[in-house]
């Protein structure tokens, strides 16, 4: 057994034994709001907040997504179904909290083509992708586990650790078969002046290691043997599908500061300043044939703030983010050669940046809780939301660019009936592209993929959606436990009148069953 799994179980183990705690039921049902509501750090990058949960809990959970419509990503599938299985877990003591999650995903995509990757980076221009639709497949497994200890009075240390690990393959020639894997771990510290205040520091280290093989086993069409190298809005280089290979390596180096300040048990403020740089660099070819198929390198810096102020019946919360990301895909020279033992080699003779996006993201929401007792009965919220992203081609001169205005609005109502607890939830969205624009009329492929692909991204549309769940006390030998049935359904639909997707929606729909101890 490898060391990054031993060190996952040990992280794993004691947070998904049965949690036992005297918190009462409707606690324990609405655990995720009270994650949400009793930790400021709840969504930081400083595993440390593991300790601020308010109680032990485990949530065994099946779920079921199914999905489909026209409106969707060109490289999405016609129609997806998505099984779910997830564990997760906390378990603390007097000193020492743990935090695990297993979760295994089969996904279908019916209809598929283009894109084979699995985790590469959704803004690296560098991808093999391929024409003919097929029915495709993924299987995803995740372990996700952390622990956060209190060293001194002052100090807190923390550690988390999150392994993926996929295989997606399409039974249509030509034959993508991708294996991918990304591991993440993630120490932080806090230190505490005062009661009042405290300063964090976090770290994230990350490894991605992915590979992409084709093969072409019925078709004798010349077509059908087709894969395209993609990168960017430039031309993709045409390559034949039989027997060709893809390597990525990757890494991700991220870090981040945290500061909290409680002016008052009835109010608190977190902030947080971050910035995370990656590089993937993709080799094609087998053993000795090593032509390199781009590289890409990315930096993003961030900022977030969450103001929270508590009342006798409500808690309100107020939350900033920004960030602002540049990447850029470099392309590499090369000239082939042969050694004397006739293995072919490929030598770097130039190297430029070909692509080039910067794109920013804002945000502004606003959470409002009303409380009954310590659980929150209904609650309320309102996001804005910004994005702007313009690329660049070198030396074509191709563009892309779009903005998007977003506005998002949720409400859940959590009624006690009988012995069980119902939870009706409301959802709707309005998204506005005030300016979008794309010139790539002389690459390859812009009529197929690269304008069709981009009436999609940054597009105007409106969604909404509902949700129901049901939970219930019961009891499996000496252990009680709650019951959640849950199912919720939206549909988006495409608002911009002009091109191929007008009129065109997509439906979205999942159930699932918890049990939670």
């Amino acid at each position: 057994m490898s060391s990054g799994y031993k060190l996952l179980l040990l992280l794993l183990f004691p947070a998904c034994c049965i949690a036992q705690t005297g918190a009462g039921w409707e606690s324990k049902a609405l655990y995720k709001d009270h994650l949400y509501l009793n930790r400021l750090l709840h969504d930081s990058h400083n595993p440390v907040s593991i300790l601020d949960a308010p109680a032990d809990v485990a949530d065994f959970e099946v779920r079921y997504t199914a999905e489909q419509g026209d409106y969707k990503r060109i490289d999405q599938g016609q129609r997806e179904t998505t099984r779910t299985g997830r564990i997760f877990g906390i378990r603390k003591t007097d000193r020492l909290a743990f935090e695990g999650e297993i979760e295994y995903a089969n996904r279908m995509q019916a209809d598929k083509k283009w894109s084979s990757a699995l985790f590469i980076s959704g803004s690296n221009p560098f991808f093999l992708a391929d024409s003919i639709a097929g029915d495709q497949g993924t299987e995803q497994f995740t372990l996700s586990g952390g622990l956060s200890y209190i060293v001194t009075s002052r100090w807190r240390g923390a550690l988390r650790a999150v392994y993926h690990v996929g295989t997606l393959a399409d039974q249509a020639d030509p034959r993508p078969l991708t294996h991918g894997m990304r591991f993440n771990l993630n120490p932080g510290l806090d230190y505490r002046f005062s009661p009042s205040l405290s300063l964090g520091i976090s770290a994230g280290i990350g490894r991605l290691s992915e590979s992409a093989a084709y093969a072409v086993v019925n078709s004798v069409e010349p077509s059908v043997s087709n894969i395209f190298l993609f990168k960017g809005l430039g031309s993709p280089e045409i390559k034949s599908a039989i027997g060709y290979r893809r390597r990525y390596e990757g890494n991700r180096y991220s870090g981040h500061i945290q500061l909290v300040w409680n002016a008052s048990p009835a109010s608190g403020n977190f902030l947080e300043l971050g910035y995370l740089a990656e590089r993937e660099d993709a080799a094609d070819g087998d053993t000795g044939f090593d032509f390199k198929g781009g590289g890409y390198r990315a930096a993003t810096c961030m900022i977030a703030d969450r103001l929270q102020i508590r009342t006798t019946a409500f808690i309100h919360n107020l939350t900033l983010r920004a960030e602002r990301m540049q990447t850029d895909g470099i392309w590499y020279i090369q000239t082939q050669s042969v050694d004397p033992d006739g293995n072919i080699l490929w030598t770097v003779r130039d190297q430029s940046v070909v692509h080039r996006e910067t794109a920013l993201k804002a945000s502004l929401s606003y959470r409002i809780d009303r409380m009954k007792g310590p659980d929150p009965q209904f609650t309320a919220s309102l996001k804005t939301s910004f994005e702007q992203s313009g690329i660049r081609q070198y030396p074509d001169m191709y563009s892309r660019e779009y903005s998007l205005f977003a506005f998002d609005g949720a409400a859940a109502r959590h009624i006690h009936a009988g012995k069980g607890l119902f939870t009706l939830s409301i959802r709707a969205v309005y998204a506005l592209s005030p300016s979008r624009s794309i010139q790539a009329k002389g690459s390859r492929l812009s009529a197929s993929y690269l304008e069709p692909a981009f009436l999609v991204v940054g597009s105007s549309y409106y969604a909404c959606g509902a949700g129901i769940a049901w939970q219930t006390p019961l009891s499996l030998a000496a252990y009680p436990f709650l019951l959640n049935l849950h199912a919720a359904a939206n549909v988006r639909s495409y608002n911009d009148k002009a091109g191929i997707y007008s009129g065109a929606r997509r439906q979205l729909f999942n159930a699932g069953l918890s049990l939670i101890f």
